[in-house]
């Protein structure tokens, strides 16, 4: 018996998906000039969103590369399948 093993790293979609947060907190302060209490209230709310926008965004992005890999498991286990038959 045969076994077929698929992986997959996320480490780059990982940094794409969450790497931009930081950055993107300095040019907010500088390009909408927040002082002071705005920059208080202001930040802890974008930074709480755009976290749970980027994780919602990661949970379907591995979901549906998850079901890609199983169908591809799937496709060669059957072709492994044919093969050993004939």
């Amino acid at each position: 018996m045969a076994r077929i093993t698929i992986q997959e790293s996320l480490n780059q979609l990982i940094g794409a998906v969450f790497g931009g947060i930081g950055p993107i907190i300095g040019m907010g302060v500088g390009a909408f000039h927040l002082v002071g209490p705005a920059v208080v209230a202001i930040i802890p709310a974008w930074l709480g969103l755009t976290y749970l926008t980027a994780r919602a965004g990661y949970g379907r992005i591995t979901k549906k590369r998850a079901r890609e890999l199983e169908d591809l498991a799937n496709r060669l286990a059957a072709l492994a399948g044919e093969l050993v038959d004939a």
